[in-house]
């Protein structure tokens, strides 16, 4: 299997055993539903996985509790597929935009989402202080589920295509073809199996998606997040190069959420734990 050598080079198992505060509920062959009645009211604010240094963090977030709103964001900064820093910013809202500004500073401004009337993002542009990971991107809708991403790149607009499946699962995310070079894109499967909410971020990202990612990150695309329970990940770079073939193991979900799940690398016996902390009736659950 081809693989992104940065990528997996950040990516070594130190342990595949995490203890939780409260008990866990894990999907069995029989299993086909969550039911309503264990669900639990959550947040999710962060999403890690193991190391060999420990655990690396691909977002953080806060949220105001006076209002609900995202207030602080530690989000990766890609490049070359693998997370090479972390960045953190505050988060001032207003009726048709979301302000992502210098953690500590109300007048630098690092990114403006402009929000249409159903307060989704449609265009993402630098503020007065710009980061140069950050590229302007804009966003397309249908049935109020993302359905294109067009990112400003050297003069260029690389323009992405989402594609859903009749459960709502997030199946094909399809580079459109630039000067007649087979184009990238990223292709999920799933089970029939379901879960009230889950959050899938193992796949190696280009720089070009740092701001998409961002937003994601922040909750702005809850759409992205499935029905069924994810089984794999294969992502195809420019040039039919496939960087990344993954299956999807060991899920955990517990009151309808997903807390855990490891990366497997066919025809390897390394795993991959990755963790999604959540937020739970005034409980952490991580």
């Amino acid at each position: 299997m081809k693989k992104s050598n940065a990528y997996v080079s950040g990516l070594i198992l130190v342990s595949s055993t995490l203890l939780f505060s409260c008990t866990k509920t894990d999907l069995s062959a029989d299993v086909t539903e969550v039911s309503s009645k264990k669900k639990v009211d959550c947040e999710i604010t962060a999403f890690r996985y193991n190391t060999a240094a420990g655990s690396q963090y691909v977002f953080k977030k806060q949220t105001d509790p006076s209002t609900g709103k995202l207030k602080q964001i530690t989000a990766a900064v890609y490049q070359g597929g693998a997370i090479s820093s972390m960045l953190t910013l505050d988060v001032h809202w207003t009726t048709s935009a979301v302000i992502f500004l210098k953690a500590g500073s109300t007048l630098d401004t690092v990114l403006v989402a402009s929000l249409n009337a159903e307060g989704r993002p449609v265009n993402v542009v630098g503020g007065n202080q710009p980061d140069p990971g950050y590229l302007p991107t804009s966003f397309e809708y249908s049935n109020n589920k993302l359905s294109a991403m067009k990112i400003s790149l050297a003069g260029n607009l690389v323009v992405s295509r989402f594609n859903y499946d009749n459960q709502d699962n997030c199946t094909l995310i399809q580079d459109e073809s630039r000067t007649g070079e087979v184009p990238g894109r990223v292709e999920f499967t799933y089970n029939n199996k379901k879960a009230d909410q889950q959050l899938y971020l193992d796949e190696p990202r280009p720089f070009s998606w740092n701001t998409f990612s961002l937003l994601q990150f922040s909750g702005m695309f809850p759409e992205l997040q499935p029905t069924n329970i994810r089984t794999g990940v294969k992502v195809w770079w420019a040039g039919n190069y496939k960087a990344y073939d993954v299956e999807l193991i060991n899920h955990e979900v517990n009151g309808g959420s997903l807390v855990k799940y490891d990366v497997s690398f066919p025809g390897s016996s390394m795993t991959i734990p990755n963790f999604i902390e959540l937020k739970c009736d005034n409980a952490s659950k991580n």
